[in-house]
């Protein structure tokens, strides 16, 4: 909120700006965040001075004032302390100006370009407003150069961003270029170990089938084995019918002989019994 609140300040919009600090302001409140509600209270007094509420502007940068000194902000204290001096000059009360101006020197970093040059502003103002125009010149001289100086090391800084940006992007389509290589190695493991676990389970097939038909080959074997000997003892089977036949085909002639030999011993002697019987007649 605190965040949309200065975006809404930037595009001019202060209701909506006004609304989010205040928003945000009770959240800090909820949270008891005393430094978040100075921070909201100096980003505030920024809208109330552009629609001249200087009063509340006041009230917002002194809290901001009184809480960044208690953190020890000091070049956030500073900058309250000088825009203070300022409204306080836009309501003539050059005394109170004159004092914040006062600590907001005390507390500017000399090294901070920014903070001295909008110290060097009010102080020439309130020079102006005393009658010290040669004090007021003096610095606003000093406020120039200053400012020139900030304008140049924020001309350096956007150069510096812009570099920054630049190689940032570099190294992000350096990262999104090797994101794709790793991903194309990626695929083409996916691929390989695809292509050996496809191989290892042909392979495990082939053996499987290996197995499979050297075990039906032994058993193959095995039947051969049994059909041969049982072809073996059919065929000492018919040996033996072949011999029995034979001996069986020697009694039949035999027995055939026998029966010829006796139907001529039976006709000779149904002869003799018949010359017999005639003779007997």
């Amino acid at each position: 909120n605190n965040t949309l609140g200065l975006s809404y300040y930037k595009a001019k919009q202060y209701d909506k700006s006004l609304a989010s600090y205040s928003t945000a302001e009770v959240m800090a409140r909820q949270i008891k965040n005393e430094f978040w509600i100075g921070l909201i209270n100096g980003n505030r007094a920024g809208v109330y001075r552009e629609v001249n509420l200087l009063d509340k502007a006041l009230e917002s940068l002194q809290m901001d004032y009184r809480i960044s000194k208690k953190f020890n902000e000091t070049a956030s204290a500073s900058r309250a302390a000088s825009s203070i001096a300022e409204i306080y000059l836009q309501q003539q009360n050059v005394q109170m100006a004159e004092k914040y101006l006062d600590s907001s020197r005390l507390m500017a970093n000399s090294r901070n370009r920014f903070d001295v040059s909008a110290y060097m502003l009010v102080s020439a103002k309130i020079k102006k407003e005393k009658g010290d125009l040669t004090g007021a010149f003096e610095d606003l001289e000093r406020y120039n150069v200053l400012r020139d100086s900030v304008i140049r090391q924020s001309e350096a800084l956007n150069l510096t961003k812009v570099k920054a940006s630049y190689e940032l992007e570099r190294k992000q389509q350096e990262i999104e270029e090797l994101a794709q290589r790793n991903q194309q190695d990626r695929d083409r493991i996916r691929f390989q170990n695809l292509v050996i676990i496809t191989t290892t389970i042909i392979v495990i097939l082939l053996v499987l089938i290996v197995i499979v038909y050297v075990l039906n080959l032994n058993k193959l074997k095995k039947t051969n084995q049994i059909i041969k000997r049982q072809h073996g003892e059919i065929e000492y089977k018919n040996e033996e019918l072949e011999a029995q036949s034979a001996q069986l085909r020697e009694a039949n002639e035999l027995a055939y002989t026998l029966n010829t030999q006796l139907e001529e011993k039976v006709k000779e002697r149904t002869h003799e019994l018949e010359a017999a019987v005639n003779e007997l007649d």
